[in-house]
């Protein structure tokens, strides 16, 4: 609006009316975004009597016919505010001045400046930004897609793996709680029945955690697993491995306090591995459990005496103490294997758990 004032005071034959007419102009200017169709009938209203030979020429009208152009508007309404605005300004200005060839040669490229341009940028302006539009929704859509297809690939895999646990492991386990029966049932003396109902009761618990597993990778990414294991779990840890005829001191020394969960579940699968590999090597043996606790480590410690009789002869897969290293690496800790002086075999874990 202060640009249309301006320009008319900077005239010399500015009037009053001039003046009016450009506030109106400029009025309608400012609200043209919110308020367009009467903004567009009062800057055609104060243009009517607008000199094209004067500065600033139908500026307003040719601000408007973009606006509407560019809008969601239809298109025959701009041509037709075009139409408006070139008689407008023809009409009553040719009634005034005899129109000329050389007046026309004049005229007509500079009405066609301040009317059919501005609705043919508007134009392109507007298929310009629905093309836009049209290629992000589109980049959006094969986006979308692409993790749909994403989730199949990853669902059918689950699928797949699911089947392979179910069908090799499952069955296997299940063959072996069957022969437990059977030999609980065949067996004469009672520790080789109490042996065989340990040994079928925990292949029980090893089915159903394998079902759950099973059952997880069936359904979806972020199903969740059961509570990850603790510290607290321990004691019923050690006590199945003394059910299983193993004589083992558990200590803690030192205050417990709270630790975070990525070292409770680490020292509580090296005393789990330790317990698996006592009872593989060194059936019989007895073994002692300390958990010292420091200001800022927790160490873990499982010994144990030689074996009392020869190992069983089971399946050895060699990654079970290669993965508490790394385990314990991952948080920054020590860790130690092999073999004692007495002929047994120490496995030592020191885990920081923060503090002085």
């Amino acid at each position: 609006m202060i640009y249309f004032i301006s320009a008319t005071v900077l005239t010399k034959e500015s009037t009053v009316s001039d003046t009016v007419r450009d506030i109106c102009k400029g009025t309608a200017i400012m609200f043209r975004r919110v308020w367009t169709i009467p903004a567009a009938i009062v800057v055609l209203a104060a243009t009517t009597y607008n000199d094209l030979a004067v500065w600033p020429y139908p500026l307003a009208m040719a601000i408007m016919l973009y606006t509407i152009a560019s809008s969601d508007f239809p298109k025959w309404l701009a041509w037709v505010t075009a139409a408006v605005g070139i008689s407008v300004l023809l009409v009553p200005w040719s009634s005034a001045h005899e129109l000329t060839r050389e007046l026309a040669i004049y005229l007509i490229p500079e009405i066609m400046l301040f009317t059919v341009a501005p609705v043919a940028i508007g134009f392109y302006i507007r298929e310009r930004q629905r093309l836009i539009a049209t290629m992000q929704a589109h980049e959006a859509g094969a986006e979308k897609q692409a993790k749909l297809e994403a989730a199949r690939v990853r669902a059918e895999e689950r699928s797949r793996l699911a089947d392979e646990i179910h069908d090799v492991v499952a069955h296997s386990i299940s063959l072996m709680i069957v022969h437990t029966g059977a030999l609980k049932l065949a067996a004469t003396d009672e520790r080789t029945r109490q042996i065989a109902d340990l040994v079928r009761s925990s292949g029980h618990v090893a089915l159903e955690e394998l079902r759950e597993v099973v059952s997880v990778l069936r359904t979806d990414d972020n199903a969740p697993l059961g509570p990850p294991p603790t510290l607290a779990n321990l004691e019923s840890l050690i006590e199945e491995s003394r059910s299983a005829g193993l004589h083992i001191d558990f200590e803690i020394f030192g205050v417990p306090r709270k630790v975070p969960g990525s070292v409770e579940r680490t020292a509580y699968r090296v005393v789990q591995e330790s317990l698996t590999n006592l009872h593989k090597h060194a059936p019989g043996a007895a073994a002692r459990i300390d958990l010292l606790w420091r200001p800022s480590r927790l160490d873990i410690s499982v010994r144990n005496d030689p074996p009392r009789r020869a190992p069983m002869d089971l399946p050895e897969s060699g990654h079970g103490l290669r993965s508490l290293r790394e385990r314990v690496s991952l948080l920054s800790g020590e860790f130690q294997a092999g073999p004692t002086n007495e002929g047994g075999w120490r496995v030592y874990a020191s885990l920081p758990i923060g503090g002085g």
